[in-house]
């Protein structure tokens, strides 16, 4: 079950590196020279949006662009866009080498594909993510059938990996529409009441990010609903909401403690220098704890579907008796 994860962080490791640095040299020259193109009439919905976030954070102008600035050289020489074949945590095969940007390994510097037009980033962004996709209906369809044999479950288990692979895609453009929409709701309230006091923006944006991040942990049971009993989209959506309003506390419980396990644990997997095999170590614990803490999640979801007919009889609608 671990070997997929290995191979995944070995490729984001040793394998080429794909880079966006001419892209991010051109943000940081813009940044540098804003201020002599800030008057065109292209760039006032920019400028306007640059200014409302400097007064939200109490800054001015110059400084947010200097900072801008300073993040997109030091992005330039380090980050990997093979990062976006991971889906993210819970939804695929796991890896800590994503978030490393490292440009070290031990044969000496990786090599770099390098892409110049934001175009064509695009074209490559969207390309990683349906493989990552993919590779994450791969891996979740091996661990789904490992839970079932393992608990001797009587579920019907995972469907082909082409049919779940193309459901994993419908449910990211989904996640996407939902989460997008929230997000960008969201980030023009604080916007806006950023213009109209800076205490109440940082209480909007505290807000808005609590908002999202309650929406998203409702759909934590959707992944297990496809591959374990073959749902689809919607439908295991809708019933992940249901699981986790009903064992909301267990649940959070739950969610609480594979982040804190995760996160505690990834400063472990980190201290090798990359430029050394001793990396290897750190690898090898990530994929292998990663992977149990996704098969717990399964295993979890299998034992809460005993909630799922009592809910299904509580949201039916109840027949009315006939009068005589």
């Amino acid at each position: 079950m671990i070997i997929l994860p290995l191979l995944f962080d070995l490729f984001l490791w040793l394998g080429p590196r794909l880079s966006l640095a001419p892209i991010f040299v051109e943000v940081g020259q813009f940044c540098s020279t804003y201020s002599s193109v800030q008057e065109s009439p292209a760039l006032l919905v920019v400028d306007q949006l640059l200014r409302a976030l400097a007064q939200m954070f109490n800054i001015g102008i110059e400084q947010l662009l200097h900072l801008v600035a300073e993040m997109s050289e030091a992005v330039a020489t380090r980050y990997n866009l093979f990062t976006a074949l991971s889906p993210g945590p819970l939804l695929g095969a796991p890896t800590v080498m994503a978030a490393r940007f490292t440009v070290e390994r031990p044969m000496g510097m990786r090599p770099e594909i390098v892409v110049a037009s934001p175009f064509v980033a695009c074209a490559w962004i969207v390309l990683l993510s349906v493989v990552g996709l993919g590779i994450s209906a791969l891996y979740l369809r091996g661990v789904g059938w490992q839970v079932i044999a393992e608990t001797e479950s009587a579920l019907p288990g995972p469907q082909s990996i082409l049919t779940l692979w193309k459901q994993f895609i419908i449910l990211a453009l989904t996640l996407l529409f939902v989460l997008g929409s929230l997000g960008f709701v969201g980030f023009s309230f604080v916007m806006l009441i950023g213009l109209l006091n800076r205490g109440l923006a940082y209480f909007a944006l505290t807000l808005s990010f609590a908002v999202l991040v309650f929406v998203a942990f409702h759909f934590i049971f959707a992944i297990p609903g496809m591959v374990q009993l073959r749902r689809s989209p919607l439908y295991a959506l809708q019933e992940s909401i249901l699981l986790t309003r009903v064992d909301f506390v267990n649940v959070s419980f739950l969610v609480l403690l594979i982040l804190v396990i995760t996160r505690g644990l990834n400063v472990v997997w980190r201290l090798p220098d990359p430029a050394t095999w001793a990396t290897l170590i750190g690898i090898a614990g990530h994929a292998f704890v990663g992977t149990a803490l996704i098969t717990t999640l399964f295993v979890f979801y299998q034992d809460r579907l005993n909630f799922l007919p009592t809910m299904e009889k509580a949201r039916a609608p109840q027949e009315i008796p006939a009068h005589s």
